[in-house]
């Protein structure tokens, strides 16, 4: 089992593909953790959709939400904000 570093200091290669792998790391923030498991998520995202001609909204609010997933305390993941509009 890895240890986890602080918040100060950044996460190690070793650690970082442990978590991508499945492995245990020995944590206190399980957000870091998730940020780390998103961030792989949403690469996972952008390479299957990268043949896409034309990115549409709802491409944009999926992979928000697979980024924002667990770590952003705000609601309304993956959708626009109140009082936002998107020009067409």
């Amino acid at each position: 089992m890895l240890r986890q570093p602080s918040r100060e200091i950044p996460w190690t290669l070793e650690q970082v593909r442990a978590l991508e792998e499945g492995r245990e790391l020995q944590a206190s923030d399980e957000r870091s953790q998730q940020e780390v498991l998103n961030y792989f998520a949403g690469l996972r995202f952008v390479e299957k959709h990268a043949c896409k001609k034309i990115i549409r909204h709802n491409d944009l609010f999926q992979l928000h939400k697979l980024l924002a997933d667990g770590v952003m305390d705000q609601k309304g993941i993956g959708s626009l904000s109140h009082g936002f509009r998107a020009r067409r």
